[in-house]
């Protein structure tokens, strides 16, 4: 099977959710884990397999809240330790947000999930960067490790199986 972008092929390793609120949740709790991963990750391969995995996450987000024509990202902050705050920040925004639609049943503007999810992607890039990563590799590393577990499209049996993991379902 091949794709056209990287975010097709994201979409069809993406266990969709029948609802926009479930779909959010999904992203925010998915991306905030990564980005707590990276504070756990021991070696330059396992810090790109955490970032790739945002990546991912933020990608197929922004298919379900696209970034308004006319928002433009705000600078990355100048230190590492900044940058992985604001990551920090914007994830518990995007778990607010998914609260509120999730939870309460709220209406909250795509817009505004778009903007956060721009927002995460800018400041990922630079967090990456910080390490000598670009959002190439971060897409070219999670490319690999989806194909490996994934090789058809998501299904829960791949999921649960984790064909990129060695030995063992996770």
């Amino acid at each position: 099977m091949t794709y056209e972008s990287y975010p097709e092929f994201c979409l069809a390793r993406w266990k969709l959710l029948p609802t926009e609120e479930g779909n959010l949740l999904h992203i925010a709790i998915g991306f905030t884990g990564e980005i707590l991963e990276l504070r756990e990750a021991t070696s330059r391969e396992n810090l790109l397999e955490e970032l790739a995995d945002a990546a991912f996450y933020l990608t197929v987000g922004q298919q379900f809240f696209p970034n308004p024509d006319n928002f433009n990202p705000e600078p990355w902050p100048k230190t590492k330790e900044e940058q992985f705050s604001r990551l920090l920040s914007l994830a518990n925004e995007l778990l607010d947000y998914s609260k509120k639609c999730f939870i309460y049943e709220q209406h909250i503007p795509k817009f505004i999930v778009g903007e956060i999810l721009t927002l995460a992607c800018v400041c990922l890039e630079g967090y990456a960067n910080f390490f000598g990563f670009d959002m190439a590799d971060l897409t070219d590393h999670s490319r690999a490790k989806l194909l490996k577990r994934y090789p058809e499209g998501y299904s829960n049996q791949a999921a649960f199986n984790r064909a990129d993991k060695e030995g063992s379902a996770q």
